[in-house]
């Protein structure tokens, strides 16, 4: 009689070898679930492990930025996960500005930006703005470090938990309004500021925005007003900080001087030199040297003029060389020594005119009217943008599978297609630069394609898009590309034509001068006529390489590398930080051959045409 064993259907096996089997795969699924919650939870503990470290350097970031930094060195940023790699590099370059070491690349903090506007909490991405604010103000490039901290004003609300922030990027708005000497716009941030510091009894910030807000007043000849708010930052230092009360009195005898008051101006600046924080000793060197030398105590000032070329920046080191080289001080200064400070002079006076060329007061001033207009008009569509969401949101669900399908055939068509153009397009600009093939231009100068022979050439590669593959076509457009760099890289010199020209000796003084050079400007018609008398199929070839992508601004930018203009003077002549100059660079290669080739292939290709 056979019994069977039963089994987990309400029926039996007929043998215990199966049912031994099957209770053994049971077991299996069971250690396997085991496994994988282990495997989960393990997971999850590092997860946790990374996210605490990284927490714990928030913690310390603002009061121990070098030790923050040293942690964030230990850590291993590639084996994070994609939110906890951008909350390293925030932090990273937060320990970096709190640690006063100047930011000299925009590439993290950008990544950073552009991650946060899509992802994490708002006030992640307001903080990752007010560095960006604070990068492109040690980069130099103040409008665009007053359109990011107007972007995190914008976003902060005036709620206790982003109070610091909103105070933080309210004073550095001010110092960059100041430091562009646009005294009224700067008041009114640095004074909310200070109210702000008021609510969070931040006596240290209120200290410092109270200083600057007296300095923004004595540098508008507000001098009633610049007394008063020195005296009140004098008051605050005491309780704070007695060193930087000193600074308050050199501050209060540059007013003095300013005023002609010298009497006063001594009675504070005695003494204070060395009682001065060291950050400030440059500055209190400067005002003392002036003052002694204005009040006819030429030992003394020039005591103070030799500490001060010592020291930096060089705005007050100059400050010194006027003193020594006055010729009431002809008796204190060795014949042996004048050659001497002279040459050191001349050095400075060039670096210190380098260095303040491109930064024309006018010319940001009308920059930062365009931004304070660019964000009421944000704030405008944002509001808009509220009412939308839900319309939009509704339409972009419905429609959202059919677009997916639709972009997944349509893609690779489109891809395929504009890289057999680019290819064509270089074929024929090789064969027109070696004189294989003599091609016509436009009147104009830019050519306009053959619809219908394009339409053609559209029709006969799409049959093709199943049976090409798309490496293999920019493979052989960045071979065309060399090949062509190769070809022409004897005809790279700029022509003796443009180099004789009316048209390029006038560039050469807008760079020596320091002047933009707009849009409207007529110089680009002139650099045109030029370019194209030395080469007159120039048009003809940028527009066969860039097709519909060419706009104005990439024509003009065309026309100066043509004309062997540097980057480093790109930077005068088009108002722009050396960044964004590369970049755009690098825009017409990917807007050329879809993809970056370097800015040195793109200057030889556009020098060669």
């Amino acid at each position: 009689m056979n019994i069977g064993i039963p089994c987990p259907d309400n029926g039996t096996y007929k043998t215990p070898f199966l049912a031994m089997i099957h209770h053994f795969g049971i077991c299996l699924r069971r250690v396997g679930v085991l496994v994988l919650v282990g495997i989960a939870v393990l997971s999850g503990c590092r997860r946790h492990e990374a996210d605490g470290r990284l927490a714990r350097v928030a913690g310390i970031v603002s009061a121990q930025p070098e030790e923050a930094l040293r942690m964030l060195g230990a850590v291993d940023r590639d084996s994070l996960r994609e939110a906890d790699r951008h909350y390293y590099d925030l932090l990273s370059v937060k320990a970096a500005d709190k640690a006063y070491i100047t930011h000299v690349s925009d590439s993290t903090v950008l990544d950073v930006i552009n991650y946060y506007a899509s992802h994490g909490p708002d006030s992640l991405r307001a903080e990752s703005l007010y560095y960006g604010g604070r990068v492109y103000r040690d980069m130099g490039d103040y409008p665009t470090s007053l359109r990011y901290f107007q972007s995190a004003l914008d976003m902060l609300p005036e709620d206790t938990p982003y109070l610091t922030l909103r105070a933080h990027t309210l004073s550095q708005t001010g110092r960059v309004l100041n430091t562009l000497r646009l005294y009224e716009q700067a008041i009114p941030y640095i004074e909310e500021s200070i109210r702000v510091d008021s609510v969070l009894n931040d006596s240290l910030g209120l200290m410092f925005d109270t200083q600057l807000l007296g300095a923004v007043y004595l540098y508008s000849k507000q001098f009633d007003k610049s007394e008063y708010t020195f005296e009140a930052a004098k008051k605050l230092a005491k309780q704070v900080s007695p060193v930087d009360a000193y600074q308050q009195d050199v501050y209060l005898a540059l007013l003095s001087q300013t005023k002609g008051d010298l009497r006063k101006a001594l009675n504070l600046i005695r003494h204070k030199v060395d009682s001065v924080h060291p950050d400030n000793r440059s500055h209190a060197l400067s005002c003392a040297a002036t003052i002694y030398f204005e009040s006819g105590l030429l030992d003394t000032a020039y005591v103070y003029a030799r500490e001060i070329l010592k020291e930096q920046p060089i705005t007050n080191r100059i400050t010194g060389y006027h003193v020594i080289l006055s010729p009431q001080l002809r008796d204190y200064v060795d014949e042996d020594s004048i050659y001497s400070y002279v040459t050191d002079y001349m050095r400075i006076m060039e670096t210190s005119l380098n260095q303040n060329g491109a930064k024309e007061a006018l010319i940001q001033n009308s920059q930062y009217n365009y931004k304070i207009h660019e964000r009421e008009r944000l704030k405008l569509e944002r509001i808009r943008s509220v009412l939308l969401k839900c319309i939009v949101a509704i339409i972009l669900v419905m429609l959202a599978l059919l677009v997916v399908i639709l972009y997944l055939k349509v893609s690779k068509q489109k891809s395929v297609i504009r890289l057999h153009e680019a290819l064509d397009n270089l074929n024929i600009l090789r064969q027109s630069l070696t004189g294989k093939n003599n091609i016509g231009t436009a009147e104009d100068g830019l050519l306009d394609f053959d619809q219908s022979a394009n339409s053609k050439s559209i029709i006969e590669r799409v049959s093709m898009v199943d049976n090409e593959n798309l490496e293999t076509l920019r493979g052989r457009i960045k071979k065309e590309l060399l090949a062509l760099q190769r070809d022409q890289e004897l005809k790279t010199e700029i022509s003796s034509v443009i180099l004789l020209s009316t048209a390029y000796s006038k560039l050469q003084t807008f760079i020596e001068k320091g002047k933009i050079i707009n849009e409207t400007n007529e110089i680009w018609k002139e650099l045109e006529d030029v370019v194209i008398k030395s080469s007159n199929e120039f048009n003809y070839r940028l527009k066969l390489l860039m097709g519909e992508n060419l706009k104005r601004s990439d024509y003009h930018l065309a026309l100066l590398i043509k004309c062997g203009v540097s980057p480093t003077q790109m930077t005068i002549l088009l108002g722009k930080a050396k960044g964004t100059i590369s970049y755009r660079r690098e825009a017409l290669c990917v807007k050329m051959f879809g993809e970056k080739m370097g800015v040195k292939v793109v200057d030889d290709i556009i020098r060669s045409l």
